[in-house]
């Protein structure tokens, strides 16, 4: 007979229950997924469905296409997120021609918790690069010891708690699917599990690419995926919106430029005196040099720093491209920007978080996956 009964810290039945509230913090999933820098949906179209009056013409969307990708790595345990790796592609063969840009990690996401630390830290998102831009054999080591092990640095085989049963050191369980560098029959990738066992790291394999209802994070990825395509197909635009000003900008310029030239030619032809002393009209110099600072200062008028991009004028208006230098964009919006356009701050929240565990049934151990209509 099972017993079920209830985890002191969010209600939730359970058919164990842990030692102290703060061992939840030591159960750990990881997952992968694809940021693409295109717009382009599964058929080529927009990603966007539209919806229009078939007596007006349709305005004619434009999309984005790009076949290279950003692996985003994932991990949360049951109340917090860790911090997120980014892992970018390269053609360079050798590791010492690898090179990431410092502009593709402005302003991607900072995270903070407990973990097995007791206290509140704050970490960055980290950074790798790989030839085809996701896990593999050599990263997912490091990984877990660079990324996932910094939140857990008392990690080790046998636990250790204080006065008031709170672990502060002990074993890390690390919930994810097979692939690269998890399930492989390599030498290599025996002896590393070995080493990781050693350490208190303990992986629980799960179906690869198999149902949501086994992986906490593939709950998240259904409501974080279109929401970050909704981010490129929005960056998309903007780039686009903004060449189509710069283009005004220019256009504006060169009116000016002719205006400005066609006067001159005015005033050389009528022979025009070009000093005020010469005669009545000897201001038309002057005048013209205050139409044309007139009109440079109508031009700065009109832009701000957001808006300084130097697109050539004979270049496409939808002549762009959704790059590396985005993905802080893709994946958590623009400073300042409100929390309904900031995927990654909206979605990976404590609430939600713990609902995916729930969903799962892991932890809380109410098995709620064999409910799942897909098992």
């Amino acid at each position: 007979m099972i017993i079920i009964k209830i985890l002191n810290t969010v209600g939730q039945p359970s058919e164990v229950t842990l030692y102290h509230p703060d061992d939840l913090l030591w159960f750990v999933n990881f997952d992968k997924t694809q940021h693409k820098l295109s717009s382009a949906g599964p058929k080529g179209g927009p990603q966007a469905q539209w919806y229009h009056n078939p007596s007006f013409s349709r305005c004619g969307d434009r999309v984005v296409k790009n076949d290279r990708h950003i692996t985003g790595v994932y991990a949360t345990n049951p109340l917090e997120v860790l911090p997120p790796l980014y892992i970018f592609d390269t053609k360079a063969k050798s590791e010492s021609n690898f090179h990431i840009d410092p502009e593709w990690c402005r302003d991607l996401p900072v995270v903070a918790g407990k973990y097995g630390t007791g206290k509140k830290m704050r970490y960055p998102s980290f950074v790798a690069m790989r030839p085809k831009g996701s896990m593999d054999n050599t990263l997912y080591p490091v990984f877990l010891n660079e990324v996932i092990l910094k939140c857990y640095p008392n990690v080790q085989k046998e636990t250790v708690r204080d006065k008031t049963g709170c672990k502060i050191k002990g074993p890390v369980l690390f919930k994810c699917d097979t692939g690269p560098g998890r399930l492989c029959k390599t030498i290599e990738h025996v002896e590393s599990h070995k080493e990781l066992l050693q350490k208190g790291v303990h992986n629980l394999l799960g179906l690869p690419n198999g149902t949501e209802s086994q992986q906490e994070l593939d709950q998240a990825f259904a409501e974080f995926k279109p929401a970050t395509n909704k981010s490129t197909v929005r960056i998309a635009a903007m780039k686009m919106a903004r060449r189509v000003k710069a283009r005004k900008l220019m256009k504006k310029k060169q009116n000016e430029e002719r205006a400005a030239a066609a006067l001159m030619e005015e005033i050389n032809d009528n022979n025009i005196p070009n000093n005020e002393e010469d005669g009545d009209n000897g201001g038309a110099i002057a005048a013209l040099e205050e139409y044309i600072k007139e009109g440079d200062a109508d031009s700065d008028d009109d832009g701000n720093e957001e808006d300084d991009f130097t697109f050539e004028v004979k270049d496409s208006v939808c002549n762009v491209k959704v790059n590396a230098t985005d993905l802080s964009a893709i994946v958590n919006g623009f400073p300042g920007d409100p929390i309904e356009l900031r995927p990654f701050d909206r979605i990976f929240t404590r609430k939600n978080i713990w609902s995916w565990w729930c969903k799962v049934g892991f932890i809380p151990m109410n098995r709620n996956a064999l409910n799942d209509e897909k098992v």
